[in-house]
């Protein structure tokens, strides 16, 4: 039976009770032109961001296509102007994109608790070939700590694990991977509020796996459905504990379910991020259900928001 997501129309309203925000919006666009869109006519959408850029630089395979551009938090205007073809006149390809969700807090005290809680119970299953020796999950930090006063520090019971300290990003995936996932907290919002918030992106590369998800046109982009899109790819996960204990015991003989439940709950308690301990641990995989009701979202948030 295929498991049931949890929406995000009510993580939205659950998170607004403890007085966290949610905001959905696209942090990065790669695409390329050719050469009917002059570049004069792409200066108004490059200007709106100092990040923003173009190259003269061929698409591999498309070599007509030989203008690349790279747009940074676009403003749904910028979007809508590029949908009405108004700047580009030729063909077009859009061959990267970063969807991205904030979750907006008050102070850093809240941003560290939701932090504590993504770490705990966020998990990314990849998508790879039937008997590869590649792992469904995979977890890295993307730099050291920054040592600085936000620094958060928590050791994990294993002396080999590395320290889930706020500063550091979290990758859920592979760079080489077509779909990937991060994760970090150290940064306010690029939203306008410039909040603390705690960040979490999909990122989708080439033209294919775009096009899996329904985008061939920038029209695509503007109509595109956040909230559905986050409803099946914020994917929340709490232990069944027994099923936790079964799965880790020392290959004893069946014991009893209050045993198991006990030694889950002592495995349960081992590691601070859930997805650096399904690297670790793919076999206990099982063990972690979805969160998909009201009901079992609350009850997690409680466990931090108290």
């Amino acid at each position: 039976m295929k498991e049931k997501n949890l929406p995000m129309s009510t993580v939205q309203r659950v998170l607004k009770k403890n007085g966290i925000e949610v905001v959905f919006y696209i942090d990065r666009i790669r695409f390329y032109t050719d050469t009917r869109t002059h570049k004069n006519n792409l200066a108004g959408v490059i200007n709106s961001n100092e990040k923003n850029n173009l190259q003269f630089k061929s698409l591999s395979k498309h070599i007509y296509l030989d203008k690349k551009i790279n747009l940074f938090q676009p403003t749904k205007e910028t979007l809508l102007e590029l949908a009405n073809n108004d700047i580009l006149s030729g063909d077009y390809a859009i061959t990267y994109i970063e969807f991205a969700v904030d979750f907006l807090v008050k102070n850093k005290k809240s941003r560290n608790t939701l932090s504590d809680f993504f770490d705990k119970h966020l998990f990314n299953q990849r998508s790879v070939k039937k008997n590869s020796a590649t792992s469904k999950f995979h977890f890295k930090y993307g730099n050291d700590c920054k040592k600085k006063k936000y620094c958060k520090e928590k050791n994990n019971t294993d002396s080999d694990k590395e320290s889930n300290c706020i500063c550091k990003t979290r990758y859920f995936t592979p760079p080489k991977d077509k779909i990937r996932m991060a994760v970090y907290s150290d940064k306010r919002t690029k939203t306008k509020s410039k909040k603390y918030c705690v960040h979490i992106e999909k990122r989708i590369v080439g033209l294919k796996a775009i096009k899996k998800n329904n985008i061939y046109t920038f029209q695509n982009i503007v109509d595109f459905n956040h909230s559905e899109f986050w409803s099946t790819n914020l994917d929340l996960r709490k232990p069944n504990l027994s099923a936790l204990g079964r799965l880790n015991s020392f290959k004893r003989k069946k014991t009893k379910k209050g045993a198991d439940g006990k030694r889950g709950k002592n495995e349960w308690n081992k590691f601070n991020v859930l997805q650096e301990y399904l690297r670790d641990h793919p076999h206990s995989s099982s063990a972690f259900k979805k969160v998909d009701t009201e009901k079992k979202f609350e009850g997690l948030l409680k466990n931090f928001f108290k």
